[in-house]
């Protein structure tokens, strides 16, 4: 490529060489990619397709071409991501945040209106669960927790960057919590098993890039959801209502930890927008 190129130009060439790759989201990667080594926003680009583009900002790109070709995420390419509607910095010290999780935040959000409750976010990571909720929720609390110090410091940033109000601890699940009155409790917990985790590594896809502290649950996927659980039951201060994300194809071995683990308890498993069990609720209120 030369410095002869413009935006419309440097574009194809760089859709040409991810459709190479058999990459499914070539126009938006290669978009995110260039408004990022341009330091503009996407819809500058197609706003301004005739302008040149400089030696530097083209060397920047194909770089990062050359990395989301090797399957680095776009998300840790360009630093953000957005989700619920606000913008997230990210890096590979933190889990990408998934559009399904959004649908969690949502179920919270319209329990939780105009309610003065304290929320509980546990395993932040990004933060992208705690900062949305206290983004849409005025009247709430919202604490969040995670075991490793490096996610903390992205959650905070996010908090910051998205102006809002949230108490961060870092400790393993509830610990750091343990004595505090919480009404509403929500996880993303690590839910992935070792067989998932070691194919994960074999393709190249977002898995291999991103901390496995936040991906692997454990021999069977669900180690650390039963240990959350458990922790839950021994609160000083009982929750109102647990939310978990999950996946699929934990389902089976869920319902049975949940009818053996918390026979008192009410619970309802709930489809993503995809027609994917992906959620339960657990109305802990209801023994």
């Amino acid at each position: 490529m030369s410095s002869q190129h413009n935006i419309k130009e440097v574009l194809i060439i760089g859709y040409n060489e991810l459709k190479k790759q058999q990459t499914q989201s070539a126009v938006l990667d290669t978009e995110l990619l260039l408004a990022a080594a341009l330091k503009k926003e996407k819809e500058y680009l197609l706003a301004h397709p005739e302008i040149k583009v400089r030696t530097v900002e083209l060397n920047k790109y194909q770089k990062l071409i050359k990395r989301r070709i090797k399957g680095e995420p776009v998300a840790y390419l360009v630093g953000k991501k957005e989700f619920y509607g606000l913008d997230f910095f990210v890096d590979k010290r933190v889990l990408i945040p998934r559009p399904e999780t959004e649908q969690l935040v949502e179920e919270i959000i319209n329990f939780s209106s105009n309610k003065k409750i304290t929320i509980a976010d546990i395993g932040t990571g990004s933060g992208a669960i705690a900062v949305s909720l206290a983004k849409n929720l005025p009247l709430a609390k919202i604490l969040a927790t995670d075991i490793s110090s490096k996610a903390i410091l992205v959650a905070k940033n996010n908090a910051k960057i998205n102006k809002v109000k949230i108490k961060f601890f870092m400790g393993s699940l509830l610990e750091p919590l343990k004595n505090q009155r919480i009404d509403v409790i929500v996880s993303n917990p690590p839910y992935l098993n070792q067989k998932e985790m070691i194919e994960a590594k074999k393709f190249r896809n977002s898995l291999k890039f991103e901390p496995a502290l936040a991906l692997f649950g454990g021999k069977t996927g669900l180690e650390v959801t039963q240990k959350l659980l458990s922790r839950i039951k021994k609160m000083k201060y009982q929750p109102k209502l647990v939310y978990l994300e999950t996946t699929a194809l934990n389902t089976n071995l869920l319902k049975n930890i949940l009818k053996k683990s918390l026979p008192e308890k009410t619970w309802q498993i709930k489809k993503d927008y995809s027609g994917r069990n992906r959620f339960v609720v657990i109305n802990w209120a209801s023994a």
